[in-house]
């Protein structure tokens, strides 16, 4: 959660960054739903300094509750499967990444 000049919000309201392991500091998304949107891709970020990726092969098996994870969000909350991150990606850093640096 990047709360940043956000305090007077809900955790729930404010974008989502990520850490990369080697530098970078990037927003992946506008608030908690887009993250779990993104969390139905089943794989990990790809981070460096210059920007964010999430990529998964055609081949990737997916995880043990991949599945169950989706059924969940769809039922639970009525958000859908995406195929890809970049469109929430890069819509929440057009708002949001350039108070993060």
């Amino acid at each position: 959660f990047w709360v940043g000049d956000h305090r007077e919000q809900s955790l729930s309201q404010v974008p989502i960054a990520v850490l990369g392991s080697e530098g970078g500091c990037h927003i992946v998304a506008e608030n908690i739903r887009e993250l779990l949107q993104i969390l139905t891709l089943d794989t990990e970020p790809m981070v460096d300094w210059e920007s964010v990726s999430y990529y998964k092969g055609e081949h990737s098996e997916p995880g043990a509750g991949s599945r169950l994870y989706r059924e969940w969000l769809r039922e639970k909350y009525g958000l859908a499967t995406i195929s890809s991150a970049d469109a929430i990606v890069a819509k929440a850093q057009s708002k949001f990444q350039k108070g993060l640096v």
